[in-house]
């Protein structure tokens, strides 16, 4: 084989695997967005695929990398967790996508793809382990959602058990007997005399 049919299959093989190591980044930023709660995100889940556009991809990779870090600190915070980044694989990821712009320079642009996608494989795998740690505490939403239907079944418990005694909500009015009441029949009811005043 001579060398343009060396460097066709090197190419080849160089944007098979590029694409393939993408898509499987892309799976992760997006699974890491939808692990951080909706206050915290500056991007959705499902716009990491902008990256794929070409040209156009090679500036969304960048914002997709921020949106993630940015992401993670918040809802770290939130959640009362320490990160060990001030910035959560935002060194990584920037790197690699500096490195995969470089990819673009004629006859020296494969090494630095190769090597940015090696450095986008290492953002990849720290992203998954903040991706596992927040998912073993869960999204605020998620407990909150769980705790309010926990306190309705409860609710539903304890509203279904019947009192021992039912209590009336309004008490029965008594009547007033009037004053001038006299027993009927033999009783030693005698009204009561008024006294004489003294000073009178």
């Amino acid at each position: 084989m001579n060398t343009i049919e060396i460097s066709y299959i090197l190419s080849l093989i160089f944007f098979i695997g590029g694409i393939f190591v993408m898509i499987l980044w892309l799976l992760h930023m997006s699974k890491a967005l939808d692990n951080i709660s909706q206050d915290f995100r500056n991007m959705n889940p499902g716009s990491v695929w902008l990256t794929m556009i070409p040209l156009f991809g090679l500036v969304w990779q960048f914002m997709v990398v921020n949106a993630v870090a940015y992401g993670l600190v918040k809802e770290f915070n939130s959640r009362g967790l320490i990160t060990s980044e001030a910035k959560p694989g935002s060194g990584v990821g920037q790197t690699g996508c500096i490195l995969i712009c470089c990819s673009i320079i004629p006859i020296v642009g494969y090494g630095f793809g190769i090597i940015g996608l090696i450095f986008i494989v290492f953002h990849l795998m720290r992203i998954r382990e903040y991706i596992s740690e927040l998912e073993k505490t869960g999204r605020w939403e998620v407990r909150y959602q769980e705790r309010m239907m926990a306190m309705q079944q409860q609710y539903q418990q304890w509203s279904g058990v019947q009192e021992p005694y039912q209590y009336p909500v309004v008490p029965p009015q008594i009547k007033q007997q009037p004053t001038d009441y006299k027993p009927q029949g033999n009783s030693d009811y005698r009204p009561k005399e008024k006294p004489e005043n003294p000073f009178g």
